[in-house]
């Protein structure tokens, strides 16, 4: 499975890196405290462990906003 990820530059990392994954780091002022899964139509958010929460959405038109959002996101880091 192919994926993209940006991490939090203030998180330890550790992974396999593979040909199929690609990583980008965020920039320093940018706090990534939640996980956000997204395929097909769907969105899955995840929050920290210190206030646990998870919602998920299967809805086409969010999907495109969230997708644009993240690629123009990693255009620029």
């Amino acid at each position: 499975i192919k994926s993209k990820s940006i991490y939090s530059e203030n998180k330890n990392i550790s992974f396999t890196k593979t040909d199929l994954q690609k990583i980008r780091i965020a920039p320093k002022d940018m706090d990534i405290t939640s996980t956000i899964i997204m395929y097909d139509n769907t969105v899955a958010v995840f929050s920290s462990p210190k206030e646990p929460f998870v919602f998920v959405i299967e809805n086409e038109a969010y999907s495109k906003t969230m997708k644009g959002l993240f690629d123009k996101v990693w255009s620029l880091i």
